[in-house]
């Protein structure tokens, strides 16, 4: 677990700049047509789960971006409210019945940052270490947890 969490860690800056650089398109259409996203990270301990795997989980308005080879994250197109949250526990759930070994995940959505979307993938990455550090394995930290940090 320290092992994940130095990991998380050290990369955090990478991570959040690979993140923002990816999601102007959906960062445009909640400007413009206020539809908003959602962003999940997660950390998967094993190299079992291919990205093709997790790219069949998603909708085609979806995005998964490869951070690395343990870490991922999927942008949620077009969420709100606790669909956000849903959509991610369905990931959870799909990869934790495909025998994925300590998976630990946070999202965070797009209505709750008001436009700062640097605060928001900053977030991300806490969330997600906040899990890992508490061994909040196969469950879903969100915005909530963010208080906690």
């Amino acid at each position: 677990m320290q092992e994940a969490l130095k990991y998380i860690h050290d990369k955090q800056n990478n991570y959040q700049k690979i993140i923002l650089k990816n999601i102007t398109n959906f960062i445009y259409r909640e400007e413009r047509y206020r539809s908003p996203f959602a962003i999940m990270l997660i950390y998967l301990d094993n190299h079992e789960c291919r990205s093709e795997n997790l790219i069949k989980m998603l909708r085609k308005t979806d995005l998964f971006i490869d951070l690395d080879t343990h870490v991922k994250a999927i942008v949620f197109d077009s969420v709100s409210n606790d669909f956000y949250i849903k959509a991610a526990e369905n990931i959870a759930y799909k990869l934790e019945n495909k025998k994925i070994n300590l998976l630990y995940s946070s999202v965070v959505d797009s209505e709750n940052y008001s436009k700062n979307y640097t605060k928001m993938a900053h977030d991300l990455v806490e969330i997600l270490e906040y899990a890992i550090e508490n061994n909040f394995s196969n469950l879903v930290l969100d915005n909530d947890e963010s208080d906690l940090l």
